[in-house]
């Protein structure tokens, strides 16, 4: 068994007065711009960010995304993102984001990704080249001792038994 990786916690904020929508508490969209930071400091950690991309012509492109909000935030709470790497394949990362007040030390939303590598030049997808995907694989494999976020792979739909209607 493979020991557990520690997780990344590489993206820190606060919400700014701007953030806030008629509901008094932080717009969605600025739910998405700090999981987004939080995401790009992710790649620079994984050794796939500008400088790979740079040097590869190869970036990450997300194709699906799935957030979860749990608890509003509201201004001037801190913010701190813990990021993980869930599994890939010769092409794909499985990535997961909780977006924590730690403060309080409740979590108010998760986002789940898979981004395609993506050869820039052709704009096709391309499987990670040997180095990159065994340093990717030994990541997943150590994140992997983790327990997996109850909310990951989570599907969006409705259901109501007397309707027949199902997700």
């Amino acid at each position: 068994m493979t020991d557990s990786l520690p997780l990344f916690r590489l993206h820190r904020e606060r919400v700014r007065r701007e953030w806030l929508d008629g509901n008094g508490h932080m717009n969605v969209a600025y739910f998405g711009l700090v999981f987004d930071r939080a995401g790009h400091a992710l790649l620079e950690a994984l050794g796939i960010g500008a400088d790979y991309v740079a040097a590869r012509r190869r970036g990450l492109f997300v194709v699906e995304n799935h957030c979860v909000f749990e608890r509003e935030a509201h201004l001037g709470n801190d913010l701190a993102v813990t990021s993980r790497l869930l599994g890939l394949d010769h092409k794909r990362l499985h990535l997961f984001h909780e977006l924590m007040e730690p403060t309080a030390g409740v979590r108010l939303a998760t986002l789940e990704v898979m981004a395609l590598q993506v050869d820039l030049q052709i704009r096709r997808a391309v499987a990670f080249e040997g180095d990159v995907f065994d340093r990717l694989s030994a990541i997943a494999e150590g994140h992997s001792q983790w327990p997996r976020p109850e909310v990951a792979g989570r599907a969006i739909g409705l259901f109501n038994k007397r309707d027949g209607i199902t997700p």
